[in-house]
């Protein structure tokens, strides 16, 4: 007979029998079982949270270094045009060479989408005006860029600020040269923000995988043939992972140390959604390839999790569900399992591989870091691992802010945005 004080755990031979390690919490003490954690829970219901979507499109127009000197011109990190959020429900800014629109966060309800048909227009006219103005400049001749061929289309940027009133903007070179005349169309690499329940999680994963081969606009990610699409089995794997392992766990009929059964209700698409994101980023730095040189954790993940995976667990994940996570997955003696989730010979020793390739140099997070900071322990992690601007749970509860990163798995034109837009309005109805 099995002492119930261990767990069973036939899929990971040599690994069958694990002690619980119930003296690893209290040795933590009230770290580990902080108040907060059962705050929001007794007594209080969720409170009803209308959907948000949020959308940026990282346009192939901007500013490279080189240009910027032998102009001479400074650009601003702050907002380039006069564009804003308030009145054009928009703004432009740079991100790295490129300019940067982001959208404000609308909710789904009759004002939200009057805004959102709005801001298509918006950004559409702003497109067109890039596009008229790299077809009506000519190219500065006297301005080259090493090993590239041909010369940058500078014209000024299109509704300028009056403090970025004398800024030159053009197409960056792609391919190794620079844009013709005929190569102005304005395309972009979006990504967006929605907000859905935790347990609709494994319904959005099988969206994106049932989008591969759809048109431009209603694609959210491409297939293993190319590189940022090859990044969303991530998301598949991690599914596939939690969904066979609960049903093995299903039939231990274990207990937890509060007497509670493990079963269907209690591991439930809640908790699977959960574990599903938390093994995503595991198998980044699995997945990784050579050609990945994105410098920015985020810039690797399928989706980034902008609610912050603590304020999760402890505001949005149940009671039950929480004790499940510790004390079947990532306390510190038992989560050799949520490793067995990418790793087909876990141990706890896996807890120090880094969560990110080599080339995001500036940090150096690890599993373990992963695994500690959701359970509030010490953790190198601050703010968001990947980073990106958060969203706390007290905005989003009781839904959880995705950001959908391969969406822009290849190079979406201007004139596809506007479908694009309504395929996401969509999709997050249906997982609401």
């Amino acid at each position: 007979m099995v002492n119930p004080m261990y767990i069973q755990d036939p899929k990971m031979p040599g690994l069958q029998f694990r002690q619980l390690p119930l003296t690893a919490w209290s040795q933590h003490g009230a770290s580990y079982y902080p108040d907060r954690i059962l705050r929001g829970h007794l007594g209080q219901p969720a409170t009803p949270r209308l959907p948000q979507v949020m959308f940026e499109f990282d346009v192939h127009y901007g500013f490279r270094d080189e240009v910027n000197e032998k102009l001479g011109q400074r650009v601003p990190f702050d907002r380039l045009t006069k564009h804003d959020k308030k009145h054009d429900f928009f703004n432009v800014k740079q991100d790295l060479d490129r300019l940067e629109i982001g959208t404000e966060r609308f909710t789904l309800d009759t004002a939200g989408l009057a805004n959102i048909a709005q801001v298509k227009k918006n950004i559409a006219a702003f497109a067109d005006a890039l596009e008229k103005g790299c077809r009506s400049a000519s190219e500065r001749t006297n301005i080259s860029i090493p090993k590239i061929t041909g010369h940058p289309r500078l014209f000024p940027l299109p509704n300028a600020r009056d403090s970025t009133s004398g800024l030159l903007v053009h197409k960056l070179h792609i391919n190794g040269k620079f844009p013709t005349k005929s190569e102005c169309l304005v395309w972009a690499s979006p990504q967006a923000h929605i907000t859905i329940p935790l347990a609709k999680v494994g319904q959005l994963i099988d969206e994106i995988r049932n989008s591969i081969g759809k048109p431009p606009g209603k694609a959210l990610t491409g297939g293993s043939d190319r590189r940022m699409g090859f990044r969303s089995d991530h998301l598949f794997r991690a599914k596939e992972g939690v969904e066979s392992l609960r049903k093995a766990m299903l039939t231990w009929n274990h207990k937890l140390s509060n007497g509670v059964l493990v079963d269907a209700t209690t591991f439930s698409d809640q908790l699977s959604g959960f574990l599903m994101l938390q093994a995503s980023y595991l198998w980044v730095i699995k997945l990784a390839q050579k050609a990945d040189k994105e410098s920015f954790g985020k810039g690797h993940l399928p989706i980034n999790v902008k609610t912050p995976f603590p304020d999760i667990f402890s505001k949005i994940v149940t009671p039950t569900e929480q004790l499940i996570y510790r004390e079947l997955f990532a306390g510190p003696a038992i989560r050799y399992r949520m490793f067995g989730l990418v790793e087909s010979h876990p141990t706890l020793a896996h807890g120090a591989q880094r969560l990110f390739p080599p080339v995001v140099g500036f940090v150096t997070f690890t599993w373990d870091d992963l695994l500690n900071w959701t359970l509030g322990l010490p953790s190198s992690i601050h703010g968001l691992p990947g980073g990106g601007t958060q969203w706390p749970a007290d905005l989003t509860t009781p839904l959880v802010a995705l950001e959908l990163r391969r969406v822009g798995f290849r190079a979406m034109a201007a004139k596809h945005w506007d479908t694009f837009i309504d395929t996401i309005i969509d999709l997050t109805r249906r997982l609401n």
